[in-house]
């Protein structure tokens, strides 16, 4: 092997080592956006739910002016709480963590070729592995 083989080799093996590791922080990153979203909508959903339950229960005495701000703010919340689950549930966070996942796994399958086929000195199986 030539000095300059083995700088593109080494390149190479820095390269795939670099984005297999930010293929999986993405991965962890995503899925971590998506238990947020999760939790943010479930946590605000009940909360409505426990201020719409209170208003119909009568345990809290209320006017009827504060039942109606309080409807209307209930009412102002829910489409919020609606319109941001749609927005961040269209991103598909859970789809893209898969693909950042299965990516991140076939960097790690190639970048061990990459360490076999610089240990076995065979550079043209290393130039082969850097056309993926």
């Amino acid at each position: 092997m030539s000095e300059s083989d083995l700088n593109f080799i080494e390149a190479l093996d820095l390269k795939i080592w670099r984005t297999k590791g930010a293929r999986f922080n993405a991965y962890r990153r995503t899925l971590k956006k998506q238990d947020i979203l999760t939790y943010v909508t479930s946590f605000s959903s009940v909360h409505l739910i426990i201020i719409a339950t209170l208003q119909l229960s009568n345990i809290v005495p209320l006017s009827q002016n504060q039942t109606s701000w309080l409807s209307l703010i209930t009412i102002a919340l829910s489409i919020i709480i609606l319109v941001y689950g749609l927005i961040e549930g269209g991103k598909e966070y859970g789809k893209k963590a898969e693909r950042y996942h299965a990516c991140g796994k076939d960097l790690d399958v190639l970048y061990n070729q990459l360490l076999i086929a610089k240990e076995n000195k065979n550079d043209n199986y290393a130039k082969k592995i850097a056309k993926y």
